[in-house]
């Protein structure tokens, strides 16, 4: 009897708590089998619309176009974005709108330059949206076809975060970096060493 009364007592307690907290504006966690509940409710829709924008942006890196992919990185003047130097393949540091259509325009030039192809193989990329913004990792193989017969294969990951305009999903940062070393092949497919 003591026990129940106690328990009957700690759990008006806990209401009293719980109302109290509310009528202050603050909603408290909620626990479910020890898992908490996100506030982020994701939308499936527009994840896969958003998954599928992410695809467009390799087709547009493999066709090597400059205005398309300008028109889906519009960048951000407060996140920055950090890709990999394409000549150095050292970390490079992108603060701006300008400063991605620079280095898109520099890397899509030296490609078409040296007439090199590009083709990212089978990337695996997964994202989630939510209210006009989303977020993407990938997981990709970057192959480069030279003239002369020589390739080149670099592994790479990233993560992406997009906002939805009235026109599609624009990507305003990423971040890339490479997922094992450059390997680079002669005309004979033998590998070449470093």
């Amino acid at each position: 009897m003591l026990k129940e009364r106690k328990a009957g007592r700690d759990a008006l307690l806990l209401s009293v708590l719980a109302f109290a907290l509310i009528a202050l504006g603050v909603t408290p966690a909620i626990a479910d089998a020890g898992a908490s509940k996100s506030l982020v409710e994701w939308d499936a829709e527009a994840s896969e619309e958003l998954e599928h924008a992410y695809h467009m942006l390799h087709d547009s890196w493999n066709k090597l176009d400059v205005a398309a992919l300008q028109n889906m990185l519009i960048g951000d003047d407060v996140l920055a974005t950090f890709d990999m130097d394409p000549d150095t393949h050292q970390p490079i540091k992108l603060n701006s709108k300008a400063d991605m259509d620079d280095f898109t325009s520099r890397v899509i030039s030296g490609f078409k330059a040296e007439n090199i192809k590009v083709n990212a193989k089978h990337p695996m990329i997964k994202c989630r949206a939510s209210n006009g913004i989303g977020i993407c990792t990938e997981e990709c193989t970057i192959h480069l076809s030279m003239p002369n017969g020589e390739s080149a294969v670099e592994l790479l990951r990233a993560s992406a975060v997009a906002v939805k305009h009235v026109d599609g999903w624009k990507f305003i940062q990423w971040h890339m970096s490479q997922a094992g070393p450059l390997e680079t092949f002669d005309a004979n497919g033998n590998r070449v060493a470093k």
